[in-house]
């Protein structure tokens, strides 16, 4: 995956993988070197969604980032340390928002108000982001050193989400015979099987009604996975 002789490097720059060179004695701006990375991050992504991971070079970077190769490699070394410094920002953002639902009044309620969110329009934006998504579980069945960020990633969220589903089941949204660590692995292969539904899905006269139609799947699923207790009724 890694650009090893990419073909957008100009003349004295490095190939991908080569060590990022500092100047010596240069400051560094945390701040701003944090924003220059998103930035570098946003544009690689829109460059994976729309060319694929094989397709899309270093240098289709550099061009869609407004960089120069040798700004780059400051940054990151490969694609591979793009993919993986994706991962980890995948990772805490969504760690951090498991945590909220780690203690909800309501999870079930809670995870179908966040699907219908999520998919709600399925516009240009979200389909770039499924793609991209499609990309990565690809690229993670060819790439090992991808593929061991993700399992890490997979292992992190499954305890984090299993730890919610005990905290419902605890409060009493949940059943008790629910095993949270199963349905913890059901529901983020569901939340990534919607994602794939959303790429392939054809849209209609109203742009909305893929999305509309992966909600209701979503709500006939989460009911089966997230039963409530034994007469209770739904909120």
């Amino acid at each position: 995956m890694a650009d090893e002789q990419d073909p957008d490097n100009g003349p004295g720059q490095r190939a991908a993988g080569a060590p990022a060179k500092r100047r010596p004695g240069r400051p560094v701006d945390p701040a701003a070197r944090e924003r220059r990375t998103a930035a570098i991050l946003a544009a690689a992504a829109r460059c994976f969604a729309r060319d694929g991971f094989w397709k899309a070079s270093m240098g289709d970077i550099c061009r869609e980032a407004g960089t120069s190769p040798g700004n780059l490699y400051q940054y990151f070394e490969s694609k591979d340390d793009i993919v993986l410094a994706m991962a980890e920002t995948e990772r805490q953002s969504v760690l951090a928002l498991l945590r909220t639902w780690r203690d909800a009044a309501d999870l079930p309620a809670t995870l179908e108000a966040h699907v219908a969110e999520a998919f709600r329009t399925a516009d240009s934006g979200q389909r770039e982001q499924a793609r991209l998504g499609v990309e990565v579980l690809a690229e993670a069945g060819r790439n090992p050193r991808i593929a061991a960020a993700f399992r890490r990633l997979d292992v992190d969220l499954t305890a984090a989400l299993a730890e919610a589903i005990r905290h419902a089941q605890a409060v009493g949204t949940v059943d008790a015979a629910v095993p949270p660590e199963s349905t913890a692995i059901a529901l983020l292969g569901l939340y990534d099987g919607l994602v794939g539904r959303l790429v392939v899905e054809a849209s209609g006269p109203d742009e909305a009604e893929p999305g509309q139609a992966l909600i209701a799947a979503a709500r006939y699923a989460l009911s089966a996975l997230l039963p409530r207790p034994s007469g209770t009724a739904d909120i």
